[in-house]
């Protein structure tokens, strides 16, 4: 579905606000990987995010927005993702706990040496390859930017004296 994506920068939910990207994206769920398109006709996605050891959580709409965050299972925020349609977000986020699900069982069986019993079909192998490949082009996490928003602010104010 068409939703607004961007990176949690520690400061809590913004709603896509200040200097964040607002143009609504395609994502894909494909196995354990959601995949992240600028638009429709792509051949390639822009980035992937892999969907185990993650969950959703919704936070309350906004401006006719339906908003969710994707969560380390310690509660650590990663992206923060717009809605336009209510029934579009529970969807994702039924679909993604399903697929983070699978994601962490295919762990525990790599783990314990049972690759060889994973049995998944050849467009799931293929978008899994790509997904390991686009997951290094995810944007960067900005760490705590709220707080160096304000020293830098704070830096302007006192160049003035």
């Amino acid at each position: 579905g068409y939703a607004i994506i961007n990176r949690a920068d520690g400061a809590g939910v913004c709603c896509t606000c200040g200097g964040k990207d607002e143009k609504e994206k395609i994502l894909l769920i494909k196995g354990p990987f959601c995949f992240v398109f600028n638009k429709e006709t792509d051949p390639t996605p822009k980035y992937a995010i892999s969907l185990a050891h993650m969950k959703t959580v919704m936070q309350p709409s906004s401006h006719g927005m339906h908003h969710m965050t994707i969560e380390t299972s310690l509660g650590d925020k990663e992206w923060e993702l717009s809605f336009e349609q209510e029934n579009i977000a529970k969807q994702f986020a039924d679909t993604f706990k399903q697929q983070a699900a699978v994601g962490e069982a295919d762990e525990v069986r790599k783990r314990l040496g049972h690759e060889d019993l994973l049995e998944k079909r050849a467009s799931v192998k293929y978008a899994e390859k790509v997904a390991n490949k686009k997951t290094e082009d995810q944007p960067e996490k900005r760490e705590n930017a709220g707080f160096e928003e304000m020293n830098r602010e704070a830096n302007m104010l006192g160049a003035v004296y």
